[in-house]
């Protein structure tokens, strides 16, 4: 009978034992992972009951500042790794924190940069330069507005000869950045180029360098050719004026 009973009794012991030392697994997901600041992310818990271990989080990458809250707003962007800790609340040498992480991107809204070229025939090059945003938002001030990728490079001729305003809004998949516009003046025949003049500013036969002074004119695409003394002429760079007036190119070697 005593027996039985102390059998008993340790069945009881290991049954509760083993409940008791139970881990729980962290577990939980995100509503979003990617978006632009400011950006709301409100975190499900599915590490099963809810009730029996303590859950917290850190959104900010600081591990001691912890919160049960399942809701942050990220104002400032960056990519930031979310960790949830898990605690089963039971004395050593069962209490343990369990570990789970996922991440989430916050975007910001830098000014795209762009290049304008102006052509003869009303006709304009635009050269998208910025990397930042997944494609973007080509408005030609027209009413013709396209959409395009980084690195496009695109040709628009212009029914008229008025004054433009070309703009360009970079845009993530998941929410819009903001715009950047030039104003451009169109022109139906090319002004023949004004070289100023032409000064040796390093005499060297293997790093000699020359500098070119030219009247430029705003957004006009300019090519740059050389030749050796009476041979062909030779391309070395091109260059778009972003301003008016007197500018300058170092052609080396």
């Amino acid at each position: 009978m005593k027996k039985g009973i102390l059998f008993i009794l340790i069945i009881f012991l290991l049954t509760t034992l083993t409940s008791w030392a139970q881990p729980f697994v962290g577990c939980f997901t995100l509503d979003t992972k990617r978006g632009c600041a400011p950006l709301t992310v409100t975190i499900t818990n599915c590490s099963g009951d809810p009730t029996a271990p303590v859950y917290n989080y850190d959104f900010v990458n600081k591990p001691t500042v912890t919160t049960n809250n399942p809701t942050h707003t990220y104002t400032i962007p960056g990519k930031y790794v979310i960790r949830q800790t898990v605690n089963n609340g039971l004395n050593a040498p069962f209490n343990a924190l369990v570990f789970k992480d996922d991440s989430v991107e916050i975007l910001g809204k830098p000014l795209p940069t762009f290049n304008v070229e102006v052509c003869a025939a009303s006709l304009v090059h635009v050269r998208i330069t910025d990397t930042n945003y997944d494609s973007y938002t080509l408005d030609y001030g027209d009413g013709t507005i396209v959409t395009a990728a980084q690195g496009a490079y695109t040709t628009y001729t212009y029914a008229t000869n008025t004054p433009k305003v070309v703009s360009i809004t970079g845009n993530y998949v998941q929410c819009s950045g903001i715009t950047a516009t030039k104003n451009i003046t169109l022109i139906t025949t090319l002004t023949t180029p004004d070289i100023i003049d032409l000064t040796v500013t390093n005499q060297s036969n293997s790093t000699g360098t020359l500098r070119i002074n030219y009247n430029g004119i705003a957004n006009r695409l300019y090519k740059i050719d050389y030749k050796v003394n009476n041979g062909a002429y030779l391309p070395y760079d091109t260059i778009t004026s972003t301003t008016t007036g007197t500018q300058n190119i170092e052609v080396n070697n």
